[in-house]
């Protein structure tokens, strides 16, 4: 078997709050380049649609 080297990021928060956060960035490029320096490689989902729960 063998591995994807991948590691994934799921973002449950609405696109417009994650996008606004001043840390963000800096949070998701630190953990990018760590994850590469160990050859791995970050996959992003953002989950956080604008539906809402009934």
């Amino acid at each position: 078997m063998q591995r994807s080297q991948a590691v994934g990021c799921i973002v449950l928060e609405p696109h417009s709050l994650f996008l606004e956060d001043p840390n963000i960035g800096g949070i998701m490029l630190g953990a990018n380049a760590t994850l590469s320096a160990a050859d791995y490689q970050m996959v992003f989902a953002d989950a956080g649609g604008s539906r809402v729960a009934t």
